[in-house]
């Protein structure tokens, strides 16, 4: 999938700022970002782009510095490597700090670091099981991909739950359940699906109003509402079957 320009002219843009120790002009910048040399336009014209750019990953929590220069005429920015890049992980063993797995070439050993005990560590490992029991895939596939990414620094292959087992929630849903409700309610739709009432045990199809997924007592359970009732009613997952969107439904 090929990037939006924005998206690139933000890329050129933090790597130009990332790419320099000390604060640099705006004629540095349009010399590092290809989108801000496009079309010949009027400097002002790419400072106004210039500035849209930096308020916007400000806001998204970039700290770009706006720094006077020493000449007085003009302003220099600066993007420091340890107010954008997150800290190492480590363990700490026996009282001391190990070092991380990694340390970058380009500078950036300089990082914070966050250290973990290993108790902490190995209460990470088993809540990523414990998650990955609940039956939700797009939570497992979460849970997963949060271990990967703390596994680049920590040894959490060393920290696994052992011969420890998680109890699965009792029954689990269809995976296929998970997937069309969630993307019922990511996109905010009406849903439809089979469900087999806990009195009376006879199923029959419901139309919902999807509000959300909660998780009790070793349940899995939809909030939703029929369409022109006020009351908000609970399904138990378990017994919810061909669902809108599924590949049977």
């Amino acid at each position: 999938m090929a990037t939006s320009p924005k998206i690139q002219r933000w890329i050129d843009l933090l790597g130009t700022l990332l790419a320099h120790r000390f604060p640099v002009t705006l004629e540095e910048l349009i010399r590092g970002v290809p989108a801000y040399q496009a079309g010949n336009q009027k400097k002002e014209t790419l400072r106004r782009m210039f500035e849209r750019d930096k308020d916007e990953l400000r806001r998204f929590g970039v700290l770009i510095e706006t720094v006077p220069l020493p000449e007085g005429d003009a302003d220099g920015y600066r993007l420091l490597a340890r107010d954008f890049y997150l800290p190492y992980l480590s363990l700490m063993v026996e009282g001391r700090l190990s070092k991380p797995r990694k340390l970058d070439k380009y500078g950036y050993a300089a990082l914070p670091t966050l250290s973990f005990e290993p108790d902490e560590l190995e209460a990470v490992a088993h809540a990523a099981a414990r998650v990955r029991e609940l039956g939700d895939p797009v939570l497992a596939e979460q849970a997963e991909s949060a271990i990967r990414k703390l596994a680049v620094d920590l040894p959490l292959d060393a920290a696994g739950p052992g011969d420890t087992r998680v109890a699965p929630a009792c029954p689990s849903p269809d995976a296929e359940v998970f997937t069309a409700l969630s993307a019922a309610l990511h996109d905010r739709k009406r849903t439809a699906f089979d469900y087999r009432s806990m009195g009376t045990d006879v199923t029959s199809r419901r139309t919902v109003d999807p509000f959300g997924l909660f998780f009790l007592n070793q349940h899995w359970y939809l909030a939703g509402r029929t369409p022109g009732e006020e009351l908000v009613k609970n399904y138990r997952l378990s017994r919810i079957a061909n669902p809108q969107g599924s590949p049977r439904g």
